[in-house]
């Protein structure tokens, strides 16, 4: 559309409707390959449009008046016929594209894999240090599912527990006064509080990084699945075409025979005709007149032997 209406001698495009439409369908089309190119591989993405797809974007960006397109003259059919077959791809570009998406869900498995290991040694290790805090006080009283938020300075009285599904529990003293001796091993409990913290921040970035690879995994899957969808239709359209094929392969057979037999007639023909001539030089078989006035051919009729044969002389 836009070679039809550019100026060959300016070089722009003289009608402002057609203008705005090529700026408008030009930017869609960038931005619709742009996302092709982010949701797939650099190697397997698209970098241009079927036509078919630029010409919907032509037809969208258009105003109508009764059926047809304001300001555009020349343009293809707007609805495309329901029985046309879409373009074929060739299936072991597909084949390619499948074992390339294949390799990338194996990978982020394997990641996933990795991800839930360290979060297993990770517990371990929450684990030994709620055990290694056991055996260096084992007069405090230790449970399991709550978190006790300690400042420094504070005395055990005014301590705030909180429930908490993941995180390993500071022990709570059954001592209603602190010594200074046991600022120790506050400080111990403030410091094991704040890297149960950390773990915790950790662990739920590290949650929402697996649902968006589980959303992507989803999605990934769900292309598979369209892409198995096409390649089993166009290997249906193949065999169509096969079965097609064999069909036409039949027919030429049958024409071939006729053709074969049509050959044999006109050999058969051809050989009447030269013994014909034959006849007709030994001067027995010719004769003139007619209705036309030409010449014509008799059958020469050899006198027939009584014994039998019809070989010319033998008179009885």
């Amino acid at each position: 559309m836009k070679r039809a209406y550019t100026n060959k001698k300016t070089g722009q495009i003289d009608d402002g409707l057609v203008r705005e439409v090529v700026t408008l369908v030009q930017t869609q089309v960038q931005d619709e390959v742009s996302q092709l190119q982010t949701e797939d591989d650099a190697s397997t993405a698209s970098t241009n449009l079927s036509w078919f797809r630029i010409n919907e974007i032509v037809e969208s960006s258009v105003s109508k008046k009764k059926g047809r397109l304001v300001g555009l003259g020349r343009r293809t059919r707007s609805v495309p016929p329901s029985s046309a077959p879409p373009p074929f791809v060739d299936p072991e570009v597909l084949t390619a594209q499948l074992k390339d998406k294949d390799d990338r869900i194996s990978l982020l498995e394997t990641q996933m894999t990795a991800q839930q290991t360290g979060y297993e040694a990770q517990r371990r290790l929450n684990q030994q240090m709620m055990e290694m805090m056991q055996r260096m006080y084992p007069n405090e009283d230790w449970t399991i599912g709550k978190s006790i938020e300690i400042s420094r300075g504070s005395s055990p009285s005014v301590y705030s527990e909180e429930l908490s599904d993941e995180l390993v529990d500071v022990p709570q003293s059954t001592d209603h006064y602190m010594e200074p001796a046991q600022h120790g091993v506050q400080d111990v409990l403030n410091i094991s509080t704040e890297v149960h913290v950390f773990h915790r921040t950790r662990l739920d970035l590290d949650h929402a990084r697996l649902e968006k690879d589980h959303a992507k995994l989803e999605k990934d899957h769900a292309r598979l699945e369209k892409y198995h969808a096409r390649l089993e239709k166009d290997h249906a359209r193949l065999d169509v075409d096969h079965a097609r094929l064999d069909e036409d392969h039949a027919k030429l057979d049958v024409d071939h025979a006729r053709l074969n037999e049509d050959h044999a007639r006109l050999d058969l023909d051809h050989a009447r005709l030269d013994l014909g001539g034959e006849e007709t030089e030994d001067g027995h078989a010719f004769s003139s007149g007619g209705p036309s006035g030409q010449s014509c051919k008799r059958p020469y009729l050899y006198p027939v032997h009584p014994s039998g044969s019809d070989e010319p002389g033998h008179l009885g």
